[in-house]
Formats: structure tokens, sequence, C-alpha cells
């Protein structure tokens, strides 16, 4: 006897549902750490045009919170991310998606901008509302 008591059709199925609900969990699922403090954490980063459109596709990165800047270092291949750029926190985004907090930056030296997106719960958000620029 098999451990599924299943037709063999059926047991094809059966593991099919599982490999495809597997795959739509861990695209939906995303890693994210922060330090206890919250100025130091993983998030997503994406390009953004000066049209407001989305320049490239969301991309993994390493964030710091230095005094009223964040700097980003990018993980991977892609469009480059200037490793010792600051960028400020221009404002949060009106809606949250998903339970995800995004935040424009905007850079220090090249006026270059980036939504960055944590979960809306993590200790980061705390830490980025606070150096929000005041316009």
């Amino acid at each position: 006897m098999t451990a599924l008591s299943l037709p063999a059709p059926l047991q094809a199925v059966v593991i099919l549902a599982v490999i495809v609900g597997l795959l739509w969990y861990s695209r939906r699922v995303e890693p994210h750490w922060v330090s206890r403090d919250g100025t130091r954490f993983t998030a997503k980063v994406q390009h953004i045009d000066e049209s407001g459109r989305n320049a490239s596709h969301w991309r993994e990165v390493k964030a710091t919170i230095d005094g009223t800047a964040v700097r980003v270092l990018a993980r991977g291949l892609g469009k480059r991310i200037q490793p010792f750029a600051r960028y400020e926190v221009d404002h949060r985004a009106a809606t949250d998606t998903d339970g995800k907090a995004v935040f424009l930056l905007v850079g220090q030296r090249d006026g270059d901008f980036l939504a960055i997106r944590v979960p809306a719960k993590s200790r980061a958000v705390a830490e980025l509302e606070k150096i929000v620029v005041d316009i």
C-alpha cells in the first residue's frame, strides 16, 4: 500500500496541486530581516522614472538608516544602484498593498527615485517615518 491510497492519476493531480501551491506561497512571502533598533533591514526596491512609472522590477536590497538618510546596497544583477548613495525619504505611499508599506526615496546627489517596500508591521517603518522630509 502506498502513502496515498488514491488512484495513480489522482495522486499526480494532488502532487501537482501541492507543487503549484508551494510555488504560489514562495512568490507571495517576502523574506524580511530587521535589526532590533529598526535602522538596518532588508527590503525590496524599484526604480521610478521621472514620469512616475516603474523603471525596473522589485529587487532585494539591504538598507541602513544613516541619520536622516537611507543607504541602499543592492543584491544580485540588474540596474545598478549607487552603492554609496544616500536617499532621503520623501513620503510614504497613501495606501499600503498586501500588508506592505511603500516609501518614495530621492537620491541626494542625482535625484534618482526609488520606491522601497517593507512589511507594514516592521520596526523599520517607524524609523523611516521619523526621517520623512518635511516639505
